[in-house]
């Protein structure tokens, strides 16, 4: 059901093809030099605040590859968000810390839909921030996008 929901949402951006997920009334067509091109208008708003994750409705299952359990409910700004569909999903690697050639995974990205609040990015931190004692918050919101 909430495929079809996003269905009319689906639009081939690049002319290649490929579908993506992008509300249809913020696609935008313009012409240079004779060529047509169309470009995604996605009103997302910068947030950057911490998320407090009900752990009892977390994913479990990709935590044996060391993922990180997706939580299906979150707390922010004192209202519960509830996921409804992962969108897609990426990790941010950096370099070891303590001068091995090694690469680790520093953040886990999530672009979500969500129940009533529109698209969310939201990330988990593999290592608390700095002057954060014991585990600290690592589920972070970084950017949402309303629904019309």
């Amino acid at each position: 059901m909430l495929a079809k929901a996003f269905e009319k949402d689906l639009a081939d951006v690049g002319g290649h093809g490929e579908q993506i997920y992008c509300p249809a009334t913020f696609i935008s067509t313009f012409s240079w030099s004779r060529v047509q091109y169309r470009i995604l208008i996605m009103p997302e708003r910068f947030i950057s605040e911490p998320l407090k994750p009900l752990t009892e409705t977390a994913d479990t299952s990709r935590m044996a590859i060391g993922e990180p359990g997706l939580p299906q409910k979150f707390v922010w700004r004192g209202r519960t968000i509830t996921i409804t569909a992962v969108l897609r999903s990426w990790r941010e690697t950096g370099k070891c810390r303590h001068g091995s050639p090694e690469m680790y995974v520093r953040k886990h990205g999530y672009e979500v839909a969500t129940e009533s609040d529109g698209i969310m990015k939201l990330y988990f931190e593999r290592q608390p921030r700095l002057g954060q004692k014991g585990k600290g918050t690592r589920w972070w919101l970084f950017s949402i996008r309303e629904p019309e």
